[in-house]
């Protein structure tokens, strides 16, 4: 498979101007599932910024973000700081392991479509 171009994701904060705004649904969707299932811990993948993990997170014992891009990681390990329950790993979405069990996994916006081809 054809390795995805990240340079569109080098600068977290342009990321986060573009887009900040287009996940209050999917935000306010994954916190009732939060409550409906009394979750305590999840996973985000592709996780970007954190737009989504780190206001998913507050209810939560323990929050991970993985991102294979560096610089929006920088960004969303920014934003997070003083939150001892949110971290943020760079790591390949498609061959991590983190030996490690999570009440709920997520995986928002367009990231999904970096593990499709043409064909």
């Amino acid at each position: 498979m054809k390795t995805q171009d990240l340079s569109e994701f080098a600068s977290g904060m342009e990321y986060d101007t573009q887009y900040d705004k287009h996940y209050e649904d999917d935000i306010a969707l994954i916190q009732k599932h939060i409550t409906a299932m009394c979750a305590r811990s999840l996973l985000d993948v592709c996780c970007g910024t954190g737009i989504v993990t780190i206001p998913v997170a507050k209810p939560l014992d323990n929050a991970v973000g993985i991102d294979i891009a560096e610089g929006m990681l920088i960004h969303a390990k920014h934003k997070a700081q003083g939150l001892d329950n949110v971290s943020f790993l760079h790591q390949d979405a498609t061959q991590f392991s983190l030996d490690k069990c999570f009440d709920m996994a997520i995986m928002t916006g367009n990231a999904f479509q970096a593990f499709l081809s043409d064909k």
